[in-house]
C-alpha cells in the first residue's frame, strides 16, 4: 500500500509539471503569432543563400583537393631530388680518396714486383729443402728397418752362441769322438751358425752407423725448410694485401671523371630544390587566401541566413503547436493513472485493514520461530565443528607435522638417511583452492625421487607402513596420556631380505626405546629375526 501511495504522488507530479509546460508553450505560441506577419521576402533570399553556401562547400573541397595532389607531387620530387644529392655527395665525399688513388695504385705496382724478385729464389730454395726433407724421411725409415732387423738378428746370435756353449763343456771334450758325437751334432751345427749370425749383425751395425750419420747431417734442413715456409707464407700474405690494394686503387682511379660531373649534379640538384621550396611556398600562400576568402563568404552567408530564419517563424508555431498536442495526451493519460491509483490504494486500504486484524497474534510466533532458528543453527555448527571439516580436520593437520617427525627419526635410527617421509593434509584443486586431503609421501635419497608410499616396492613398503604404523602409536601415547607397556606385530617381516630384516629388528627395538614400552611379542617365520629377540615361545614345544 504504501507503494502504491508513492505511485500515486509522483504521478501528480508529472502531471503538475505537464501542466506548466503547457502553460509556457501557450504563451510561446502567442509570442509567434505575433511576428508571422512580418516580411514576407526572407524565403526567397534563404534559398539564394542555400545555393551559394552548396557552391562554397564544393570550392573548398576542389580547393582542398588540388592542393592534396600538389603537395604529393611536390613532395615526390623533393624526395627524388635528394637522392640525386645524397649520391653526388657520396661520390665527392671520396674525392681524396679518388684522386690519391693514382699514386697508391703506382705504389702497389713497385710493391708487388719488388716482393715477386724475392719469391722465385725463396721457392727454388724450399724446393730443395723438401727434397732434402724427403732424403732425411727415407734414411729415418731405413734406420727404423735396420734398428728391428739387426735386433731380431742380435737375438738369434745369443741363442745360437747359447747353444754352441754346450760342444765346450762336455766331459768328452778332447776325444775323438767329439767331433762325431750324434749327441752334440745341434750344438756343433749352432756353433758353425753363429758365426755366421755375428758377421751378419755386424755388418747391419756398419749399414746403421752409416745411415745414422747421413740423417744426422740432414735433420738442420727440417727447421731450415720450416722457416722458409714461414718467410714464403708472409711473402705472400704481403702480395696478396697488394694485388688487393691495387685492385681497390685502380677502381678508385677510374672514377675520377664522375668529380667533375657529380659537382655539377649537386649544384644543379640544389638549385631544383630551392625553387620548389619557392613554388611551395607561393602555392601554400595562394591556397591559404583563396580557402580565407571562401570562408569568410561563408561565415558572413550563415549569419544572414541565421537572421533571415528568426523573421521566418511558421516552422516554429507549427512544431509548437505539436508540442501542445502532445503535451494534452500526456496529461490525459496522468489523470486516467491518477484515477487508477486512487481506486486502487483504496482496495489495498481494505486489504491492509482485514491483514492486520489475522496477524495480531504474529509477534509470539515470530519470536518462537527465531528462537528455534537460532538453535538449529547453532547445533549445525556444533555439526561442522564435530566432522571432518571441523575438529577432524585440525587434529590431522596437528598431527602431520609432529608424526611425520617421529617417523622419520626411527628411519633415520634404523635405515640411514635415505628414506624420509612427508605427510600431505591438504590438496589442491584444479582452480588453485586448498581442500582437506592425507597423502603420504616417500622421498629417496638414494634415487632423488618422490612417490607416494602405496606404489612402492614390497620391502620398501613394510620398512615405511611398520615405521608408520609405530609412530602413530608413538604420537597417541605422547598426545592422550595413556601409557602401554606391550606391542604385538604378526609375521611383518616377510618380504625383506636377511640385512634389512636385521634393520627391522633395529627398529622394533627403537620404538621400544622411544616409546618407553617394556616389551614386544612378535610372531616371525625368520630365524635371523628368532636369533635377534631377548626370549623365544616355542608353540610347538609347548604342545609336545
Amino acid at each position: 500500500m504504501l507503494a502504491q501511495g508513492d505511485v500515486l504522488r509522483e504521478t501528480r507530479a508529472q502531471r503538475d509539471l505537464k501542466l506548466e509546460e503547457a502553460a509556457k508553450l501557450t504563451q510561446e505560441r502567442a509570442t509567434l503569432a505575433a511576428k508571422a506577419g512580418e516580411s514576407s521576402t526572407a524565403e526567397a533570399r534563404l534559398r539564394e543563400l542555400s545555393v551559394r553556401a552548396g557552391e562554397l562547400v564544393k570550392g573548398v573541397q576542389a580547393l582542398d583537393g588540388d592542393e592534396r595532389a600538389a603537395s604529393v607531387r611536390s613532395q615526390q620530387r623533393v624526395n627524388a631530388l635528394k637522392q640525386t644529392v645524397t649520391s653526388h655527395q657520396t661520390t665527392l665525399a671520396r674525392k681524396e680518396a679518388i684522386l690519391g688513388a693514382a699514386a697508391r695504385r703506382d705504389e702497389a705496382h713497385l710493391l708487388i714486383a719488388r716482393e715477386e724478385v724475392k719469391l722465385e729464389p725463396l721457392q727454388r730454395v724450399i724446393a730443395e729443402l723438401e727434397a732434402k726433407q724427403v732424403s732425411h724421411a727415407t734414411l729415418q725409415s731405413s734406420l727404423s728397418g735396420l734398428m728391428t732387423q739387426g735386433q731380431t738378428k742380435a737375438a738369434h746370435f745369443e741363442t745360437l752362441t747359447k747353444q754352441a756353449a754346450v760342444v765346450d763343456q762336455v766331459p768328452c771334450v778332447g776325444h775323438a769322438m767329439h767331433a762325431t758325437c750324434p749327441l752334440l751334432s745341434q750344438a756343433l751345427q749352432a756353433k758353425s751358425q753363429a758365426e755366421e749370425q755375428r758377421v751378419s749383425v755386424a755388418e747391419l751395425r756398419a749399414q746403421y752407423r752409416e745411415k745414422k750419420a747421413q740423417a744426422d747431417a740432414l735433420a738442420p734442413v727440417v727447421a731450415e725448410l720450416a722457416a722458409k715456409r714461414s718467410e714464403r707464407d708472409a711473402l705472400t700474405a704481403i702480395l696478396t694485401e697488394a694485388r688487393r690494394n691495387l685492385q681497390a686503387a685502380t677502381e678508385l682511379a677510374a672514377s675520377k671523371p664522375l668529380l667533375d660531373a657529380a659537382a655539377a649534379g649537386l649544384e644543379t640538384a640544389n638549385a631544383e630544390l630551392r625553387q620548389v621550396a619557392d613554388e611551395v611556398a607561393a602555392r601554400s600562400t595562394r591556397y591559404e587566401s583563396e580557402k580565407a576568402r571562401m570562408t569568410a563568404e561563408m561565415t558572413r552567408i550563415h549569419a544572414e541566413s541565421k537572421q533571415l530564419a528568426a523573421v521566418d517563424v511558421t516552422a516554429a508555431i507549427a512544431e509548437t503547436d505539436r508540442k501542445l498536442a502532445t503535451n494534452r495526451e500526456s496529461v490525459a493519460e496522468l489523470e486516467g493513472r491518477i484515477e487508477g491509483a486512487i481506486r486502487a490504494q483504496t482496495v489495498l486500504q481494505a486489504e491492509a485493514n482485514g491483514l492486520a486484524a489475522d496477524l495480531s497474534g504474529f509477534s509470539a510466533t515470530q519470536r518462537r520461530a527465531d528462537r528455534l532458528s537460532d538453535e538449529i543453527a547453532q547445533w549445525k555448527l556444533l555439526e561442522k565443528g564435530l566432522g571432518n571439516d571441523g575438529v577432524i580436520a585440525l587434529t590431522i593437520d596437528d598431527a602431520g607435522p609432529a608424526l611425520a617427525d617421529t617417523v622419520n627419526r626411527l628411519l633415520l635410527a634404523c635405515y640411514g638417511t635415505r628414506f624420509t617421509v612427508e605427510i600431505r593434509t591438504q590438496r589442491a584443486l584444479a582452480n588453485g583452492e586448498l581442500r582437506e586431503g592425507f597423502e603420504i609421501l616417500v622421498h629417496d635419497a638414494e634415487a632423488d625421487s618422490t612417490k607416494s608410499v602405496s606404489v612402492m616396492s614390497g620391502g620398501q613398503k613394510v620398512w615405511i607402513n611398520e615405521c608408520l604404523t609405530r609412530g602413530i602409536a608413538l604420537y597417541q601415547a605422547q598426545n592422550t596420556g595413556q601409557p602401554y607397556q606391550t606391542l604385538f606385530s604378526d609375521e611383518s617381516d616377510g618380504p625383506l631380505d636377511p640385512q634389512r630384516k636385521l634393520q627391522f629388528m633395529r627398529m622394533k627395538r627403537e620404538v621400544l626405546k622411544q616409546g618407553g614400552y617394556e616389551r614386544e611379542f612378535f610372531i616371525s617365520q625368520s630365524p635371523d629375526l628368532v636369533s635377534e629377540a631377548d626370549a623365544v615361545i616355542d608353540v610347538q614345544a609347548l604342545a609336545a
